[in-house]
């Protein structure tokens, strides 16, 4: 939740592009490999089993990062997302019946934003996912 609502603070500060945004909460020289960590760390409880509740904030935590702009596709953070996908992840706690009742719309609506992050202008590797569902 500290996450959440630091990311949430600092993006709502008028940052200009998510760039500057992106350099205040982790440094734009680091953040590759902080991201990608932070991904992993995502993903692996996601598909572990771990208390609902603990994939419940991190679903939250992915629907914050994805939605902290109004335009999903103007959000820098989204781009972490496209180069480290969470499609697996995703997926399986749809598919999961323990946990999609609880947890399957939260994943729905983040792999919404996903698909729809700029899907005019490249291959999106979700919405290329996404046609398999």
């Amino acid at each position: 939740m500290t996450l959440s609502c630091l990311v949430r603070c600092v993006w709502r500060r008028d940052l200009g592009e998510g760039f500057r945004a992106v350099d205040v909460l982790v440094g734009f020289d680091e953040a590759e490999q902080i991201m990608s960590t932070l991904i992993e760390q995502l993903h692996r409880i996601l598909i572990s089993n771990q208390l609902q509740e603990l994939k419940y904030y991190a679903l939250l935590f992915l629907k914050i990062l994805t939605s902290v702009s109004d335009n999903v596709s103007q959000n820098t953070m989204v781009e972490y997302l496209m180069l480290h996908s969470l499609w697996f992840s995703l997926c399986k706690v749809i598919v999961t019946p323990s946990v999609r009742s609880s947890l399957g719309s939260h994943s729905l609506s983040l792999l919404a934003l996903l698909l729809n992050y700029r899907k005019n202008e490249y291959s999106n590797p979700y919405s290329i996912k996404g046609c398999w569902l």
